[in-house]
């Protein structure tokens, strides 16, 4: 028996769409390996209700500068990436493997592969002058922004939503902190890195109610996002943008 530590309707949503998946496939002619799909006609799930957390400016406050201490925890490149994505809006399947040959140092972007895109989309990313710091940090003479323990392969998409949480232990069947997360450590509400996403949309869409670094507006910033990456350019009110320097 699985022991599903985060139970949602979301996961097990995810969770039944690969059970079906696998039951079709085992249950095509020439297979026969179960007489049908167990996952056909099975009862509705509950309605998702979709995450709206965002930070705010006193938990940014928080946030950034405290990502700097060196009493944490959790290493440099993970409080990097989380810093990261703070400022790009882009998920972590996205930021952590982002290579050298991604960054696009005539346009002033980071552009990300359709694979690694959920839309199956080319990402070209605008980087602001804050993006740009936390990549020549974090990334060094090494080929990934964001490298594991070996710097031959990019941390796991696990690793920024662990140091957010922490890590639990049973001690006499009860869960208890092993390592405190980042928002246990600060005193923040937890947050997820996607949340981090989404207050950066905010902050793009309310510039002027959330002092937030930001390069364009959300729309700007939208467009970017989708248009192929032979056809990006600088805008010219783009002035954040500072060049990167390529492998």
């Amino acid at each position: 028996m699985v022991d599903f530590v985060n139970a949602s309707v979301s996961n097990a949503r995810h969770m039944r769409r690969a059970a079906s998946a696998m039951f079709t496939w085992a249950a095509e002619a020439g297979r026969d390996y179960v007489p049908a799909n167990p996952c056909v006609n099975l009862p509705k799930l509950d309605e998702e209700n979709p995450r709206d957390r965002v930070l705010t400016e006193d938990e940014i406050r928080t946030l950034w500068p405290g990502l700097d201490r060196n009493d944490l925890p959790w290493d440099r490149t993970t409080r990097l990436a989380i810093k990261f994505a703070l400022v790009t809006m882009l998920r972590s399947g996205e930021l952590l493997s982002i290579q050298r040959d991604e960054l696009n140092a005539e346009n002033g972007t980071v552009d990300i592969p359709a694979r690694r895109v959920k839309k199956r989309r080319v990402i070209n990313q605008p980087l602001p002058h804050l993006a740009v710091d936390v990549l020549k940090e974090a990334m060094g003479d090494g080929e990934y922004a964001f490298a594991g323990r070996y710097g031959d392969a990019p941390l796991s998409r696990q690793a920024m939503s662990g140091a957010l949480r922490g890590t639990k232990k049973l001690v006499n069947g009860i869960k208890v902190t092993r390592t405190p997360g980042i928002c246990e450590i600060f005193g923040l509400e937890l947050f997820t890195p996607h949340d981090l996403r989404r207050t950066r949309r905010h902050c793009a869409v309310n510039l002027r109610a959330c002092r937030m670094p930001a390069s364009r507006s959300a729309s700007t910033t939208k467009r970017a996002r989708m248009r192929p990456a032979s056809h990006c350019r600088q805008s010219p009110e783009n002035t954040t943008i500072s060049p990167l320097k390529s492998g």
